[in-house]
C-alpha cells in the first residue's frame, strides 16, 4: 500500500521541481524534432547492423540519439521488451535514421545467460539484420516458455 502511495505522490513531487514561473526548463530554448536521415541506397536502417566492441548496433551509426540495451536474452523481462518494444522502436526511431539502437548481452541470471550459439556464428561471419533478430528473437521467446 505505501508503494502505491509513494507512485501518486511522485509526480506532484517531480511537478513540484519545476521552479515559481512554470518553465522547468528556465530560459532554455525548445527543441526542434530531429529529420529524418536517409538510408543507404536499396536498404532501411534497420538492415544496417554492424558490431561493436561491446555488442551489436543497429541503425545509423551518425544517429542523433543512441539507445544502448543491456539484455539477456533469457530474462523474462528482456523478453517481454523485445516483444512489445521491438516493432515500435524500429519502425518509428531506428528505420528514421534518428536514432541506432545497440544491443549488448548482459548476465542477469549469471552463467545461464552466457550466450550461445548466435554469439558464436555472429563473431564467424559478418553481422546483418539476420543475426540482430536472431540474438533479439530468443528473449521474444523467453517469457512466452516462462509462463507456461
Amino acid at each position: 500500500m505505501k508503494s502505491r502511495l509513494l507512485l501518486l505522490a511522485l509526480p506532484l513531487a517531480l511537478a513540484a521541481c519545476g521552479g515559481g514561473n512554470g518553465d522547468a526548463n528556465g530560459s532554455a530554448p525548445a527543441a526542434s524534432p530531429l529529420p529524418a536521415v536517409a538510408a543507404p541506397a536499396g536498404q532501411d536502417w534497420t538492415q544496417v547492423v554492424s558490431k561493436t566492441a561491446e555488442g551489436y548496433v543497429m541503425g545509423n551509426p551518425n544517429a542523433p540519439i543512441k539507445l544502448v540495451e543491456y539484455g539477456s536474452r533469457l530474462c523474462p523481462a528482456c523478453g517481454a521488451f523485445a516483444r512489445e518494444g521491438y516493432e515500435p522502436l524500429t519502425n518509428n526511431y531506428v528505420k528514421s535514421g534518428k536514432v541506432s539502437w545497440e544491443f549488448r548481452e548482459f548476465l542477469i541470471h549469471g552463467a545461464p545467460d552466457l550466450p550461445r550459439r548466435c554469439s558464436a556464428s555472429a563473431r564467424a561471419r559478418r553481422p546483418s539484420s539476420r543475426c540482430w533478430n536472431r540474438c533479439t528473437s530468443r528473449s521474444r521467446a523467453s517469457t512466452t516458455s516462462s509462463r507456461r
